[in-house]
C-alpha cells in the first residue's frame, strides 16, 4: 500500500508535508508541520474525506518546527488528540518557550511568517514513545536531530 503525503505548502509546494496512517486506534498524522500550513492540512485531510477532528493521534518524528510546529494548534482545535513525541522532545511540546525563543532569535522578523503560533500542548495529551506505539516500530534515527 503507498501512503501518498499531505502537501503542506510551506513555503511553496513539495516542501514540507506530513502523512496520515490507519492505525489500530483510528487515523493519525505522522507530524503535522508548522502552524502557518494548518490550512493545507485541513484541505489535505479534507480530500481524504477526514476532518481534522477524526484524527485521533499525531506522532512526531522530532520538533524541528516544519516537523511539530503546529502540534498545539491542532489539540487546541481536536482536545481529543493524542501527541506521541521522545522523552526529549515531550517537555518542549509541553512547555515551548525555550524552543520559540531560540527560533526567534534565529528567524527574527520572519518567524511569524514562517511558522505562526506555537502553542504548547496539554501535558495530559503527551505521550513519550518506547518501542511501538499504535502498532508501529518506533526507533531513534539521530542526524537531522538527535531526539529524531
Amino acid at each position: 500500500m503507498m501512503v501518498e503525503p499531505i502537501d503542506l505548502h510551506h513555503q511553496a509546494p513539495g516542501v514540507v508535508g506530513c502523512y496520515l496512517l490507519d492505525t489500530e486506534d483510528g487515523p493519525a498524522l505522522f507530524d503535522c508541520g508548522p502552524t502557518t500550513s494548518v490550512a493545507y492540512l485541513k484541505a489535505g485531510l479534507a480530500e481524504r474525506g477526514l476532518d481534522l477532528t477524526e484524527v485521533r493521534h499525531l506522532l512526531l518524528s522530532h520538533i524541528h518546527l516544519d516537523h511539530a510546529g503546529a502540534a498545539g494548534v491542532l489539540v487546541r482545535e481536536n482536545p481529543w488528540l493524542q501527541v506521541h513525541v521522545s522523552a526529549i522532545g515531550a517537555p518542549h511540546v509541553v512547555d515551548p518557550t525555550r524552543l520559540e525563543a531560540s527560533a526567534r532569535r534565529l528567524y527574527g522578523n520572519a518567524f511569524d511568517a514562517l511558522w505562526g503560533e506555537l502553542a504548547p500542548v496539554p501535558a495530559g495529551n503527551v505521550h513519550v514513545v518506547g518501542e511501538r506505539v499504535l502498532g508501529l516500530d518506533c526507533f531513534r534515527t539521530p542526524g537531522h536531530a538527535s531526539h529524531h
